[in-house]
């Protein structure tokens, strides 16, 4: 993967231990979000990946746990050169800043492999069949 800032003072994505799966990346200003607020937030750098591979941007688990903070709308396909955003939803029941500098989700690399889709007119079967959501009693 190739990386560029956009701006001087950007904080590139880091890892904290070695097997950690995504990247940190960080709030380039700071910014606030207000209970029930979706806000894209622009992080100051670009990538390059291969073309079998996909960027998708995550929450940290501590801030959806402690402020309801998560992100929506996330996939970044590798064609794309502009700006990298992180799209998060607060959730929780008051506002939450973030100060220039702090880690406000994650960024992985996911390897995609062969994708192909073939119309068919049955499907095999499977233990879970047609069940839905909470098919596992969760």
């Amino acid at each position: 993967m190739y990386i560029k800032k956009i701006r001087q003072e950007t904080i590139l994505p880091t890892k904290a231990y070695n097997g950690d799966a995504g990247f940190d990346v960080y709030d380039p200003i700071g910014h606030y979000i207000k209970a029930g607020e979706t806000r894209q937030i622009k992080l100051g750098f670009a990538i390059e990946i291969n073309g079998k591979e996909v960027c998708l941007m995550s929450e940290r688990s501590g801030m959806a746990i402690k402020n309801g903070i998560t992100s929506i709308g996330n996939v970044i396909d590798s064609g794309y050169r502009g700006e990298v955003s992180i799209i998060l939803f607060n959730s929780g029941p008051s506002g939450v800043e973030f100060a220039k500098g702090d880690k406000i989700g994650q960024m992985l690399i996911m390897s995609l492999g062969d994708q192909y889709m073939r119309e068919v007119d049955e499907l095999a079967e499977s233990e879970r069949g047609d069940k839905a959501h909470n098919s596992s009693g969760f």
